[in-house]
């Protein structure tokens, strides 16, 4: 996921672990998330966002008629590109249909989200999302069920 960063083009290419690489693919951070994260691939780019970096995400699901589904979640990283936040799965529109996010942007009104996604490889769609719609479901990736112990 394309992340500009004081001027520096670098990309944020995994998410379990997070890692993040400059624009020669040298891996520049990596952290471990506090969840189980490995099956999150990139989708949007990284936007600044409370003090920190939000995404979008897709996590791919294998249907019972052997057909891909792709569930989205939004994701905030910290300054230092720690995965902090994290939205529970959702679709856009087609629950049983391969949505997929390719854009995140501010709105020129600076209180909403711009996404850009596509379903069924055949369909182009704008959403609009309020931020802080999205600041409310963003929960914190250590208080999870799942969130890992963390070192003994």
């Amino acid at each position: 996921m394309p992340q500009v960063a004081q001027d520096r083009l670098q990309f944020i290419y995994l998410c379990d672990p997070t890692r993040v690489v400059n624009a020669q693919a040298r891996t520049i951070a990596e952290t471990v998330p506090e969840i189980a994260a490995e099956h999150f691939r990139g989708g949007s780019q990284a936007i600044e966002f409370d003090g920190g970096w939000l995404c979008l995400v897709h996590e791919v699901q294998i249907a019972d008629d052997g057909g891909r589904r792709y569930r989205h979640r939004f994701v905030w990283f910290d300054a230092s590109n720690v995965l902090r936040r994290l939205s529970r799965g959702f679709f856009f529109r087609e629950r049983d249909s391969v949505e997929y996010a390719a854009g995140l942007a501010w709105h020129p009104d600076g209180k909403r989200l711009l996404v850009s996604y596509g379903v069924a490889d055949r369909e182009a769609w704008i959403a609009t999302v309020d931020a802080g719609e999205v600041r409310r479901v963003l929960e914190d990736a250590a208080r999870l069920r799942s969130a890992a112990q963390g070192p003994s």
